[in-house]
């Protein structure tokens, strides 16, 4: 039988299962990943909540990172291109928001941010803070935020928490804005990373739309795999695996994509997938391949380092007889 998630408009792009069984040791870490944080439920109460800190390991690199990915979104969505804070200014901006947060109104805090904005953008400096100003910035707010998200078991500042759910970016709005509701609360190059769900679901609505006849986002895409942080000596600590994995699990339920059954294919596996990736092939072969690789990973939970599971990708992706000598050179 073949998995069925791989559909668009009626158009169905299987791809083959595997006949082998995952490993024992990836079910309760697929079976914690697959289900809502209990402890950030039970501790988060009702309230929608904003985290701004500071500190954030690789602090200048993520800025520089934001603003570039900031500007992709903005003009995908319309939206005017992001304003960029001087760096003398950061503090400035930061003691203004903090006088509003100890009041916890929104409408307040959104208005300030707003004027901010508009007067960074006209080049006009913000109120030189007082040293008082720092000292409940820092040592208060951004480090009782700080805490506040460590509790709940997330890693990263400048997100979005409701009920234990996190939100960042605007493609992940429409999953809060669906939870407020609910709650009556209110081509270019396509970068495939074989240890990302996210790069997964991008290869299968890749496929999906090309198989369709669908409106493509670049008619001339190139596909290239990269490695992931961990093997580029960036660290990625445990809340972050976390919650990449259940927000994936949001979109894979929205897209209808078999995941879930996980096993983490870091170091040598990687390694492995990149060496096998069909470099010569059509996009249509690259994604496919793409797709069989990290469908083993994130929905049937193999070791990809493994010759009979790296056999099983090669042969479902259509690549017998082609890319089975790389396998046995490689033993």
């Amino acid at each position: 039988m073949e998995y069925m998630q791989h559909r668009d408009n009626g158009t169905e792009v299987p791809v083959p299962p595997t006949a082998l069984r995952p490993n024992w040791t990836t079910s309760i870490g697929s079976w914690l990943v697959m289900r809502r944080d209990p402890v950030a439920w039970l501790l988060s109460g009702n309230a929608l909540e904003l985290y701004y800190e500071v500190a954030y390991a690789e602090e200048a690199r993520q800025r520089r990172l934001a603003a570039t990915d900031a500007s992709r979104l903005a003009s995908e969505y319309g939206l005017p291109n992001p304003i960029e804070i001087p760096s003398a200014q950061h503090e400035a901006f930061g003691a203004c928001l903090s006088r509003v947060t100890q009041d916890q109104d929104t409408a307040a805090f959104l208005s300030v941010e707003l004027d901010c904005l508009v007067k960074t953008a006209a080049k006009q400096a913000l109120p030189i803070p007082t040293e008082a100003d720092l000292v409940r910035l820092k040592q208060e707010e951004l480090q009782a935020n700080a805490a506040r998200r460590e509790k709940l078991g997330h890693y990263l500042p400048a997100m979005w928490q409701y009920r234990g759910e996190w939100s960042w970016v605007l493609d992940r709005l429409h999953f809060l804005s669906l939870r407020l509701q609910v709650q009556g609360a209110l081509a270019q190059g396509t970068v495939i990373g074989f240890r990302s769900p996210y790069s997964y679901l991008a290869a299968v609505e890749l496929r999906r739309r090309r198989a369709g006849g669908g409106k493509m986002p670049h008619p001339r895409m190139v596909v290239r795999p990269i490695l992931p942080m961990a093997k580029r000596g960036l660290p990625v600590p445990l809340a972050k695996r976390f919650y990449i994995a259940r927000d994936a699990k949001q979109w894979v339920d929205a897209l209808h994509v078999a995941f879930g059954c996980i096993s983490n294919p870091v170091g040598e596996g990687v390694l492995l997938l990149l060496a096998l990736f069909p470099t010569e092939a059509s996009v249509d072969e690259q994604l496919r391949y793409c797709v069989v690789a990290e469908q083993a990973v994130w929905a049937e939970g193999l070791d990809v380092r493994r010759d009979d599971v790296l056999q099983s990708v090669v042969e479902r992706a259509g690549g017998a007889g082609v890319w089975t000598g790389r396998i046995r050179k490689r033993c």
